[in-house]
């Protein structure tokens, strides 16, 4: 583990928010970015990144459809701004799903990806992909049209030397376009008003994956100062039943941790009982926790929705699409 500053403004004062699956999230006093701290280091998160790689998945997987989505409508904001396709990178372009779209649009592309699984699955579609992390001198300055971070600036070590090193290798004029959790949308603050501060379960942050949480504001600060000019800022929605799903196994798990905190009660109780009415009572509470689950399951659902339909109202959705346009003033 160690401790950090934070990325945006190298303040050390914070305050905490909430701690989630053992990590400490914190929201800086001055500038209020979100971030971990103390965090894994780079050879830990090496670690835990190795240890639950998922199944590869096509452009035809069904969890697919909201990214794809999601990637076309980054495509035509991209060219809604540029009078022609030109060379595109994607840092952190997993299999690839992305680059497909965007060259059969008639862009030049590349990607680049630190999962060599992925990497080896988007060669195998004829992509031009590297597998590592992005680094000085990877790629000559000015090479890039445009490049593209998909939900991958909140996992970065440092979001702000990343985006000084893209700054660098993208042409005069050319564009960033950044998607990342909005930690200021309608939905993250009121489940954290509402269950964080109160229980402990919030589902926005998903630590240890997430090092960092942004806000419209702290982004555009970010990209500000590393060179960027902020065209466009585009709120999205989350999709429902992923965010759904992760409240219920966020107030599971609150839920859990406090039933953990009374467990000794439960030892002594087995110590003065047969092994069958044991048996019985072990059967009983397992009933009880699969309603109970089932009862969680139906309340985050139709809670959500409630929370889903002001958003919608008021558009004030819980993910970011920002486009910049590099500064050489």
């Amino acid at each position: 583990m160690e401790n950090i500053s934070c990325n945006l403004c190298g303040s050390n004062r914070a305050n905490l928010l909430i701690i989630k699956h053992g990590y400490r999230i914190l929201r800086c006093s001055v500038c209020e970015l979100v971030y971990i701290n103390p965090r894994p280091n780079p050879s830990e998160l090496n670690e835990i990144y190795s240890s639950c790689e998922r199944p590869l998945q096509g452009a035809n997987a069904p969890e697919q459809r909201a990214n794809i989505k999601k990637f076309n409508e980054a495509i035509k904001l991209l060219e809604s701004n540029m009078p022609t396709p030109g060379y595109l990178l994607d840092v952190g372009c997993s299999t690839g799903i992305f680059l497909q779209l965007a060259k059969a649009k008639g862009w030049r592309v590349a990607g680049i990806d630190v999962g060599e699984t992925v990497v080896k699955y988007a060669q195998q579609q004829g992509l031009e992909v590297t597998c590592g992390e992005l680094y000085h001198g990877l790629y000559p300055p000015e090479t890039f049209d445009a490049v593209t971070l998909f939900d991958s600036i909140e996992h970065m070590v440092s979001p702000r030397q990343t985006l000084e090193l893209v700054w660098e290798i993208t042409k005069p004029g050319g564009f960033l376009l950044v998607t990342t959790p909005n930690i200021n949308g309608f939905v993250a603050r009121t489940t954290y008003l509402l269950f964080g501060k109160t229980i402990g379960a919030w589902e926005h942050p998903t630590p240890p994956f997430h090092l960092y949480q942004f806000s419209d504001r702290t982004l555009s600060r970010m990209l500000n100062i590393t060179g960027w000019k902020v065209v466009e800022i585009k709120k999205r929605p989350i999709p429902f039943k992923y965010t759904a799903g992760k409240l219920e196994n966020a107030l599971v798990e609150a839920i859990k941790n406090e039933n953990n905190s009374n467990s000794s009660s439960v030892v002594r109780y087995s110590n003065h009982v047969s092994s069958e009415k044991l048996q019985l009572h072990t059967q009983r509470s397992l009933k009880l926790k699969h309603l109970a689950r089932l009862s969680i399951r139906g309340f985050s659902y139709t809670f959500l929705g409630l929370l889903f339909s002001f958003a919608m109202l008021t558009q004030s959705f819980d993910s970011l699409m920002v486009l910049a346009q590099k500064d050489n003033s």
